[in-house]
């Protein structure tokens, strides 16, 4: 039984991360930004680009994940260290399935575009750190009602 759990927590990891950072960032990744935008930052670019990659994906992106971390402690034991680590090789693993994917299958072609797409990159990984550590805590993973095992 306890190995069917971990399983679970490995399949919830590869779904929290297909959802909240492949389907939703893609969905707001392909909402129009006006023009407009960038020429009030006239030259500075990569400062345009960066301010409205963490504004429209990485806070997005960091909420969602953090959410669905909680939702899923709801049904797993995600308090337990092993369980933790389950969920975060599933999200490994799609991270790795995506990166494999890519024309340039490496881990510097998930930073390609440059350095302005950093806070998106990073912002499932803060989120799953930040998910983990509040439910490692005793009343937080009351709060969530993950199982006490």
């Amino acid at each position: 039984m306890n190995a069917l759990r971990h399983l679970a927590a490995f399949i919830a990891g590869l779904a929290v991360y297909q959802l909240a950072v492949i389907v939703l960032g893609g969905f707001l990744a392909a909402v129009a930004i006006p023009k407009s935008y960038f020429d009030w930052f006239g030259t500075q670019l990569e400062w345009a680009l960066v301010t409205l990659n963490f504004a429209t994906l990485a806070l997005p992106i960091f909420a969602a994940v953090t959410a669905l971390i909680f939702g899923v402690a709801r049904f797993l034991d995600l308090r337990s260290s092993f369980g933790r680590r389950a969920f975060a090789l599933g999200m490994l693993a799609c991270f790795g399935f995506w990166i494999s994917q890519s024309p340039a299958p490496t881990l510097s072609a998930a930073f390609a575009a440059g350095w302005w797409e950093v806070p998106v990159q990073i912002a499932p990984w803060l989120a799953a750190g930040l998910a983990g550590w509040l439910l490692s805590r005793r009343a937080w993973g009351e709060a969530v009602g993950a199982s006490a095992n």
